[in-house]
């Protein structure tokens, strides 16, 4: 089979975004839109960090994307560009933010034996072999149905786990108050679209006197946002997601708290760290499935990424306030 497709240029993962995907200022006071906001901050309010007032103001927008929005230069105060999610904003400041897009996903190469008919800067013509893809698709579809391929991931939570191990079974279905969120059965009366979803759990690291834990999750079920939505549902959400529970807000609490928090300093440090958490604080660590081709079973790693190692390395140097 002959396939025809253009020469396609792709960005790397998070080495810069693409301006074109940013709409054009928005000049109107007070206004928002996709991408947007320029408002005048209310004069009665005290002092607070720009990232957390501009997220007050895009209930949509993850902290994340509009912390890595000031970082990039696309915030303005008083016509002044600031690039520390941490800047102190106050009542009556202007505040001009134009949120940059998601980062292009990046593509790995595989090595792969390819009857090239024809290429240019423009046009690839491929001779495609007879199921060269779709017996292996088959394969893994069907180990994902069978429960056969192994998972596993890490995640920081807000708070331990009063038990180290365990099993965590609650059906999981869309929120009705909210699309883009996932919630349990439990919290919608009459539930009809609710999915069987299980968790095991285990924990592997108490950190911060308690305040936070590194747990291993392994999956039987593959619903959407399955260990955040059972993480929320056990009480320990993930430290960093606001979508579930996760806020800054909670994440200092909980920290306070373990800590014995009382000093001003203190509070401070543990603010500043829990405001530099840019997403959640999931990791996927392990996949084991059988291989279409030979039918061995293969298994890989993935260590954590550098944010999440670097937050993990700080929790562990947190101790009670002396």
């Amino acid at each position: 089979m002959l396939v025809a497709r253009p020469q396609l240029a792709l960005w790397r993962s998070g080495r810069g975004w693409n301006s074109s995907s940013v709409p054009a200022r928005i000049l109107a006071r007070g206004t928002h839109a996709l991408g947007e906001y320029h408002g005048t901050i209310p004069e009665e309010t005290v002092s607070t960090r720009i990232d957390v007032w501009l997220s007050g103001q895009l209930p949509h927008t993850s902290r994340a994307r509009v912390q890595d929005s000031i970082r990039k230069g696309l915030a303005l105060v008083n016509g002044k560009t600031i690039t520390k999610p941490s800047f102190p904003v106050i009542g009556g400041d202007e505040v001009v933010c134009t949120l940059c897009g998601a980062a292009p996903l990046e593509a790995t190469p595989e090595r792969i034996q390819l009857d090239i008919v024809h290429e240019d800067d423009h046009v690839i013509v491929v001779n495609k072999a007879a199921d060269m893809d779709e017996q292996s698709q088959l394969s893994l579809s069907e180990q994902f149905k069978s429960r056969k391929v192994r998972r596993t991931y890490l995640s920081l939570t807000c708070g331990t786990p009063s038990t180290t191990s365990g099993r965590i079974e609650a059906e999981i279905l869309r929120d009705p108050r909210d699309r883009k969120r996932m919630t349990t059965s439990d919290t919608v009366p009459s539930a009809r679209n609710a999915r069987f979803a299980a968790s095991r759990y285990k924990v592997l690291d108490v950190l911060a006197n308690g305040g936070v834990a590194l747990v291993q999750w392994k999956l039987e079920t593959g619903r959407t946002h399955q260990i955040r939505v059972h993480a929320r549902y056990m009480g320990f959400p993930l430290l960093g997601d606001d979508v579930y529970g996760g806020t800054v807000g909670k994440a200092n609490s909980t920290l306070f708290s373990a800590l014995s928090a009382t000093k001003t300093n203190s509070r401070k440090k543990i603010h500043e760290f829990t405001s530099d958490i840019r997403r959640p604080c999931l990791h996927a660590y392990s996949l084991g499935f059988e291989h279409p081709a030979t039918e061995k079973y293969v298994h890989f790693t993935c260590p954590p990424p550098e944010d999440f190692e670097e937050a993990w390395t700080r929790l562990r140097d947190m101790k009670p306030e002396a």
